[in-house]
């Protein structure tokens, strides 16, 4: 029994399903007059009449399966529906009529409209079924099927969202339908985020759910891996693949450049015992036409002939375009002449395929002569054609015959899209017709043609050769605000000029365009920025631009923005410009505190600033110089004499505490950096303070170790194994067990390692590890250390760090050593490590028993040497890795086996360390670490940023810096954990093998 809501009240009528509006009677009905008549009391007529039969009549009369009720309500259904679809006023129909009418009945209206291209009137009718709750499950997928791509896909999820019915919202043909509008248009990952939600509502997705999200992955870049996940969870779920699924993968397969797979499924298509029909063999086709495949394309060929099959237009299309791939230039112009005999080429598209081909391989002139004779058959254009030949011209340099053939189109044509519009106006800009860029830019306009990233990308760097820098910093706006990302170098470019014809704050408003993109940003830039606002006194900007980005900024850029900004910037934000500056690892020289004081005392009001930036210099070891200091007693009118002596008092007793100490100075006002001060007394003495610890024995000398990577532990196991006991630590107790149960002591903090060592070895992963465990963490290392002790870091670590280290060693009455290693896990486990040691050198002969458990160890001068060293040494390991690698891939090209060429070389100039740890593991595919490739991108990192302190030059290291974007496109690949003989894996992807 149905429930159906008639005039506003519930009827019970058992009813067939609704019929179409082709089924129903069209003769005349009694009590229906025409709405050209009298259309207001007719409806009121009707809706009496049925108020009367489901109320006011006698029982046995109102019966719903009565014939009288039937008939009536029939014919007034009936009547109602030609109404709505003939009526000249659709809203006012829907007025009169609209409450006669079931659910099944406005669907059938709904559908009428679609089959007529009504869509306007099929919208109307469906927000009035919105605003009157007339709607089910088919009224939502039919009104979404039939927009097709008129309905945009936000507002298809709007649609569906406004679903209250949960069961309706997870009813497969709505879900369908929702996803289908989005894969249509597009949007295939909101609407792989959309099926994830409906999963959780409750849908149970069918083979129609799984088609229509694979038919949107031919469309994107990784396509190929969200199509093999949704098959995984089709046959998970026990839904049987049937010939359209396999069709839809076949070319997903194709588009996504996977032959073989398109293969492999067209092959299992057919064992499953599914007769592939013309969709399938042309998707194959398809997939072979990547590679240029002509062979098994002919062999798929003849068997769609030898199966009767029909071979149209898309067939022999695609066909043509195997063999201009394969460049099979000969028989694609016969396939060609054979389309057209068919009547295949009334458009352009077997001709751009040929035309394409020969242009980049080349024959310009045979690509000419292809487009004449399109022409001269009168053959249909979009444009693409066009836009193929301007393109060519541009790139062999005929840049006149470039720009007549646009202007050519121009005169001709009034189709436009963005694809042809970029390539003429690719060709004005190269050929420098202003006039004709503007115009073009004008019919866009006109045209309502959206200019993508290319279009914009064009018109930028046309300006700025064009010397316009703020018309392409308003083309970069426009761009900017449509949502699309500008590319970094293009920005780059325009930022440089803008800042040099002073355009600052907009150079400055690019910047934030990148920095808010949150794509990777090149290091340098910032500084770049950094020296435009300097230059352009936007001191504020150039503190943010400072802050977010200190560490990355050179020492030069440093001095230049902190004494500036000492001398111009607002001073409410001295204080924190003196902060970030100590926080990003330098000291301050007392040049630059005496250009904040002065500033300060030139301005009375700012009194509780001075006072706070003096507080901090006591607490974190600064004193003013002796101008600075009486400068402060001739303004002692601005504090009292009282306060003035209490902050005069605390300075002398800081001064006191740092005479015995080492200091690191930043003095922009001398122009330098001091590491060390100048002072004779405050040099540190070749010979030690305390008297060296007991001679090292492995019964006397207590050990501690933190850090039990893959070489970590293997070092302490071999201290382990010559019978000293180690007190060890690590933020991963598990990587502990195997120490341990060679008798290792597992403790709970680096500074509990400290309190129970003479000797504390660290083997980190990264620079700040080891700030974190040695100097900054409550429960650091220093914190805790004995007297004498002896810190050794074989961590490859930065050579400011190391010193730093050092400094705070020795103000403990300790010493450190940097040392970090080199030979990898096999060294490691072999004690046959390269141990590059810096510090005092009476020291490093003092550990010399350690170090031979574990190496060779060598002596390279003070403090942050050892790290130089390693530094140096791993631009070597890199490009050696690189050369190695290049070698194999070079070998394999050739036809060579490689493991003979690497036997046969290892004797010779080529031969190397590096090969022998890593030449046959890389053959073998064992990209087990040693030490891990993301490591290798920060060590190349800091040899890139290191800075010689004494005459301020940069080492230019252009393999260096080859090697690091090598090494970091592994870790952008996933593969930053294995071994850095993984590098041959991103040679092999450069040259497309995967």
């Amino acid at each position: 029994m149905e429930i159906s809501p008639v005039v506003g009240r519930w009827v019970h009528s058992v009813t067939p399903p609704p019929p179409s509006p082709l089924l129903f009677s069209t003769r005349p009905i009694t009590n229906y007059q025409s709405p050209a008549t009298n259309s207001v009391s007719a409806t009121t007529t009707n809706t009496r009449t049925l108020r009367i039969h489901s109320q006011d009549r006698p029982s046995t009369m109102s019966s719903p399966n009565s014939k009288e009720y039937i008939s009536i309500s029939h014919q007034d259904r009936h009547s109602a529906m030609l109404d709505i679809q003939q009526s000249g006023d659709l809203q006012l129909a829907l007025s009169r009529s609209g409450e006669v009418l079931r659910v099944q009945d406005f669907n059938i209206v709904m559908r009428q409209f679609g089959k007529q291209n009504r869509l306007k009137d099929l919208s109307q009718v469906f927000e009035w079924m919105q605003q009157h709750e007339k709607l089910n499950f088919a009224s939502y997928s039919s009104y979404i099927k039939l927009m097709g791509k008129n309905l945009h896909p936000n507002k298809a999820l709007e649609l569906y969202n406004s679903i209250e019915d949960r069961f309706i919202r997870v009813n497969p043909s709505v879900c369908n339908s929702i996803l289908g509008c989005l894969t249509k248009n597009g949007k295939l990952e909101k609407s792989f985020e959309l099926f994830r939600l409906m999963k959780q509502d409750g849908l149970v997705p069918d083979v129609v759910t799984y088609s229509t999200l694979l038919s949107g992955c031919t469309k994107v870049q990784d396509g190929y891996t969200k199509a093999t996940e949704l098959v995984q969870e089709l046959k998970h779920k026990g839904l049987q693949m049937d010939s359209v699924i396999y069709g839809t993968l076949i070319s997903v397969c194709a588009s996504c450049n996977q032959c073989k797979e398109a293969e492999r499924y067209f092959n299992q298509m057919k064992t499953e015992g599914h007769i592939p029909n013309v969709f399938h063999y042309s998707s194959l086709l398809n997939a072979y036409s990547m590679d240029g495949n002509y062979e098994k394309a002919e062999e798929i060929f003849k068997e769609m002939k030898s199966a009767g099959l029909v071979l149209n237009k898309v067939v022999l299309t695609t066909l043509l375009k195997v063999y201009v791939r394969g460049g099979l230039f000969e028989k694609a112009r016969v396939l060609l002449n054979e389309l057209e005999a068919l009547g295949y080429a009334e458009e352009e598209m077997p001709y751009c395929l040929l035309m394409d081909g020969l242009s980049k391989s080349g024959q310009i002139d045979e690509a000419k002569l292809v487009f004449a004779e399109m022409k001269r058959r009168n053959v249909k254009t979009d444009g693409y054609s066009y836009s193929i030949m301007i393109s060519a011209f541009c790139r062999y340099g005929l840049l006149d015959d470039a720009r007549q053939l646009a202007s050519e189109f121009e005169a001709d044509y009034e189709k436009y899209d963005v694809v042809i519009l970029n390539t003429m106006l690719c060709a004005y800009c190269r050929t420098g017709e202003m006039e004709n860029v503007m115009n073009l830019m004008k019919k866009m306009d006109k045209l309502a043609i959206n200019p993508d990233q290319n279009t914009f990308h064009i018109l930028i760097k046309y300006f700025v050769k064009e010397k316009l820098y703020m018309l392409a910093f308003k083309t970069l706006q426009d761009m900017h605000n449509r949502g699309q990302l500008p590319d970094e170098e293009i920005c780059s470019n325009l930022i440089f000029y803008l800042g040099k014809t002073g355009a600052h704050s907009e150079a400055y408003i690019i910047y934030n365009m990148l920095r808010y993109s949150k794509k990777p940003m090149c290091k340098d830039l910032h500084e770049k920025v950094l020296y435009i606002l300097i230059a352009g006194r936007l001191y504020k900007d150039a503190y943010v631009v400072f802050k977010d980005n200190a560490r990355l900024i050179s020492r030069p850029a440093m001095k230049r923005f902190s004494s500036s900004f000492m001398r111009f910037g607002n001073i409410n934000l001295i204080n924190d410009v003196m902060k970030t500056i100590h926080n990003s690892g330098y000291k301050i020289g007392q040049g630059l505190f005496s250009m904040a004081i002065t500033r300060y005392i030139s301005q009375p009001e700012k009194k509780d600033l001075l006072l706070q930036l003096l507080e901090w210099m006591s607490g974190q070891g600064y004193v003013v110089d002796p101008s600075t200091r009486n400068l402060i007693l001739k303004n002692s009118g601005m504090f009292g004499r009282q306060q003035t002596a209490e902050i005069l008092s605390k300075q002398h007793m800081m001064s006191r505490t740092l005479k015995t100490k080492v200091t690191v100075r930043f003095d922009p006002p001398n122009n330098q950096i001091l590491r060390y001060p100048t002072s004779p007394a405050n040099h540190f003495s070749s010979t030690m303070n305390t008297p060296y610890p007991t001679p090292i024995t492995p019964s006397q000398t207590r050990i501690g170790w933190i850090g039990t990577g893959v070489m970590g532990a293997a070092m302490a196991s071999r201290l382990l194994t010559a019978g000293y006991h180690l007190s060890i630590y690590a933020r991963t107790p598990s990587k502990t067990l195997s120490l341990q149960s060679q008798g290792a002591h597992l403790v709970d903090s680096p500074s509990k390692v400290a309190q129970s060592s003479d000797v504390i070895f660290t083997m980190l992963g990264h620079p700040s590890d080891v700030r974190q465990i040695v100097l900054e963490n409550p429960d650091s290392i220093l914190s805790s250390i004995n007297p004498g002790s002896v810190i050794i870091d074989h961590t490859s670590s930065h050579p400011d760090l190391a010193k730093q280290i050092f400094n705070a060693a020795r103000e403990k009455n300790c010493w450190a050593v940097d040392a970090p290693v080199s030979g990898g896990d096999i060294g490691a486990r072999d004690g046959k490590l390269a141990i590059l040691a810096g510090g005092d050198e009476a020291v490093v002969k003092w550990l010399t028993p350690l170090f031979n458990l574990m190496g060779k160890p060598n002596y390279l001068g003070v403090a942050g040497s050892g790290q130089s060293c390693k530094i140096a040494n791993q631009i070597t390991v890199g490009g050696s890795l690189l050369g190695l690698s290049e070698g194999l891939m070079f070998a394999e090209a050739a036809g060579l086996d490689k493991w003979l060429w690497l036997q046969a070389v290892k004797g010779g100039a080529a031969g190397s360390s590096v090969m022998d740890l890593f030449g046959e593991r890389m053959i073998g595919r064992d990209f087990r670490p040693g030490g891990f490739a993301e490591y290798m991108v920060k060590d190349l990192g800091m040899g890139l940023d290191v800075v010689e302190e004494d005459g301020g030059q940069v080492a230019v290291l252009p393999g260096a810096g080859l090697c690091k974007q090598l090494f970091s496109g592994m870790v952008a690949n996933g593969d930053g954990k294995l071994g850095t003989q993984g590098l041959i894996t991103v040679i092999e992807r450069i040259n497309g093998k995967s």
